[in-house]
C-alpha cells in the first residue's frame, strides 16, 4: 500500500490531533484526518521517473519524503502535508562475481545490486539459491538498499563476522536534489559515497540502487535457549545474569567467527520471558555449543526453570538465514517506540564490569510490552575502523554491544505522548548513565526526540556532512527527522528556523 507505513505510529499527527490510520482500527465514527501520511505520491517505476518526481518536488518548494517500506523507527518515512516517492517498483536484484565500480579498473570480487526497492526477504532468498550470503537486517520487510544501509546497518548474526552494512557497500546510484543521475564510489563523488555509508537515508539524494559485497557460504551451528518464569523476581534475575555472563564468553575467550544476540522481554499479561540466539560460524558440529553452553544450562535447570535448548547444523549458513527471515512471517505493522546506545568494548574487560551494567540493565523500566535487546558487535565491526572510511560515529569501532529498549504501545495519541515522555525522561537518562559510558547511539533505531543527536550519531564526523549535505543540497530538498541539516527546520521540515543575529 502506497501511503501505509510499517510503522503505523508515524501515520499520526499529535500536533494537529489527526489519528486517522491507514489500515489499522480507526473509528469510522470519528474525523479521519491526514496526520503524516503525504498528500500526493509518485509511484516511480523508472530512473526518468525518480529524475521528473524529484524535479517537480524541487521547483515548487514541496516536502518531500522517500519511501520504500516506511519501516522507520524515527519517523523519516513520512511527513506532514508531504509529496511521497514512493519506490518499491524497484526490485532488481543482479550478482557478479567480479564487480569493478564505475571509474575504476580494479576487481571488488563479489558483490550484489540491489534496487530501492528491494527487500531482505527477496536479497537472502536470491542469495541462498546462489550458495552466497549477504548482511542484511533480520526482519524480512526491511527494505535493503535504502535507511537500512545509508543508516550504518547491522546485523545481529553477520556483522561480527563481516562488519556493518556501510562499511560493504562499494557503488551507490543516485538522483540528485537537482535531478541528475550519478553514481558514487571510490573513484566518482567520493563525498557522497562517504556521507551515504552511515550519514542517513533520505538525507543527500534519492538511491535508485545500492552495490554491496557477498561472501560465500559457509556452514554454521545456530544454538538457541530460551525461558520465562511467572514472576519477574530474583530467580529470574539471576538467571538473566547466568546467561549474560555465558555469552561474554564468546568474546574473551577461543570462540572465533562467533556472535549472539539476546533479549528480555514482558508479555501483555506481564510474564517476562528471555532468549538467547549464538551463531558459531564455520563449524560443522553442535560440540562446541554444547561444551560452552552445559554449566550454563545444569544452572538454568536447578533454578527450576523450563529452558528450551536447541543446537542446529546447518551446511550452509544462507539457508538458516532465510529461513529464519521466512520465520518472520508477511510484512506486519509496528507500534514500538525504541531507544538505544552503544556501549564500550571495555564493557567485557572484566565479568565485574558485567555485573555492574547488568545492576543498570536491571533499573531500566520493563514494564509490560516491553523488550530490552542486546546486539554483540566488536569482531570485524571494530576491525574495519581501519579499512573502510564511512560517516558512521567512530565510536563503532571500539564497541562490545548495542543495548536497545523497545516499548510497544496503543494508537491513542496520548497513550503515544505519554510513551514518548518515558523514554526522553526516564529511559534515555538510564541508558546514557550506563557504565562504561556510551558515546554513540544507532540513529536507524533511535529515540525519535533525542537532544544532540548530531554527537550521537556522527560525533566530529558530523561538520564534514552538513558541509557535504551543503554542497548537494543547498535548498534542503531532503529533510528527514534528525537527519543531516535538519537542526535549521522545525520537526517537521515545513519551516525553516529563525537565526538570531549576534
Amino acid at each position: 500500500m502506497e501511503s501505509a507505513l510499517q510503522d503505523y505510529l508515524w501515520e499520526v499527527s499529535p500536533s494537529r490531533n489527526e489519528t486517522c490510520y491507514v489500515d489499522n482500527g480507526n473509528d469510522i465514527s470519528r474525523p479521519c484526518g491526514q496526520g503524516r501520511i503525504p498528500v500526493y505520491s509518485a509511484a516511480v517505476t523508472s530512473v526518468d521517473q525518480a529524475q521528473k518526481a524529484v524535479r517537480f518536488a524541487n521547483r515548487r518548494n514541496l516536502s518531500l519524503v522517500i519511501r520504500n517500506t516506511g519501516h522507520s523507527v524515527g519517523g523519516q518515512s513520512s511527513g506532514p502535508d508531504s509529496f511521497q516517492i514512493f519506490t518499491q517498483a524497484f526490485k532488481d536484484i543482479t550478482f557478479t562475481d567480479d564487480f569493478v565500480p564505475d571509474g575504476g579498473s580494479l576487481s571488488e570480487g563479489q558483490a550484489v545490486t540491489v534496487g530501492a526497492g528491494v527487500l531482505v526477504g527477496e536479497l537472502c532468498d536470491a542469495a541462498a539459491m546462489r550458495r552466497q550470503v549477504v548482511v542484511t537486517g533480520q526482519y524480512l520487510s526491511v527494505g535493503v538498499a535504502g535507511g537500512l544501509v545509508q543508516g550504518g546497518g547491522l546485523s545481529p548474526a553477520l556483522s561480527p563476522l563481516k562488519g556493518l552494512i556501510a562499511d560493504l557497500a562499494l557503488q551507490f546510484e543516485v538522483v540528485t536534489a537537482d535531478g541528475r543521475y550519478v553514481v558514487a564510489n571510490q573513484y566518482k563523488n567520493t563525498d557522497l559515497f562517504w556521507a551515504l555509508r552511515g550519514g542517513g537515508g533520505g538525507t543527500f539524494g534519492l538511491v535508485m540502487s545500492t552495490t554491496m559485497r557477498t561472501f560465500l557460504d559457509i556452514p554454521s551451528v545456530v544454538s538457541q535457549i530460551s525461558f520465562n518464569t511467572s514472576d519477574l523476581d530474583e530467580r529470574y534475575w539471576s538467571a538473566v545474569r547466568e546467561v549474560a555472563h555465558t555469552t561474554r564468553e564468546l568474546t574473551t575467550n577461543n570462540y572465533t567467527d562467533s556472535s549472539a544476540v539476546w533479549f528480555i522481554s514482558r508479555a501483555a499479561n506481564g510474564t517476562p520471558s528471555m532468549a538467547l540466539t549464538a551463531y558459531f560460524m564455520n563449524k560443522t558440529e553442535v560440540v562446541v555449543a554444547d561444551n560452552l553452553f552445559a554449566e550454563l544450562l545444569v544452572t538454568l535447570r536447578a533454578k527450576r526453570l523450563a529452558v528450551q535448548y536447541n543446537s542446529t547444523p546447518y551446511p550452509w549458513l544462507s539457508s538458516f538465514l532465510a529461513m529464519q527471515v521466512a520465520s518472520s512471517g508477511s510484512p506486519r505493522r509496528t507500534d514500538a517506540y525504541e531507544t538505544n546506545v552503544i556501549v564500550p568494548e571495555e564493557l567485557y574487560h572484566s565479568p565485574d564490569r558485567l555485573d555492574r551494567f547488568l545492576d543498570r540493565v536491571r533499573q531500566l523500566p520493563f514494564n509490560p510490552l516491553n523488550r530490552i535487546d542486546v546486539d554483540f558487535l566488536g569482531g570485524q565491526v571494530s576491525a574495519n575502523g581501519e579499512l573502510v572510511d564511512t560517516a558512521l560515529h567512530p565510536a563503532w569501532r571500539s564497541a562490545s554491544i548495542q543495548l536497545r529498549h523497545i516499548m510497544y504501545v496503543g494508537q491513542g495519541i496520548q497513550e503515544q505522548q505519554a510513551a514518548l515522555n518515558r523514554l526522553r525522561n526516564v529511559i534515555w537518562p538510564l541508558l546514557r548513565s550506563i557504565k562504561p559510558s556510551p558515546r554513540a547511539s544507532y540513529l536507524n533505531l533511535a529515540d525519535p526526540t533525542l537532544e544532540d543527536w548530531q554527537g550521537w550519531f556522527w560525533g566530529d564526523k558530523y561538520p564534514r556532512l552538513l558541509k557535504i549535505k551543503k554542497k548537494w543540497d543547498p535548498d534542503d530538498l531532503f529533510i528527514v527527522r534528525q537527519g543531516v541539516g535538519s537542526e535549521m527546520w522545525d520537526e517537521e521540515g515545513l519551516c525553516r528556523r529563525s537565526v538570531r543575529k549576534s
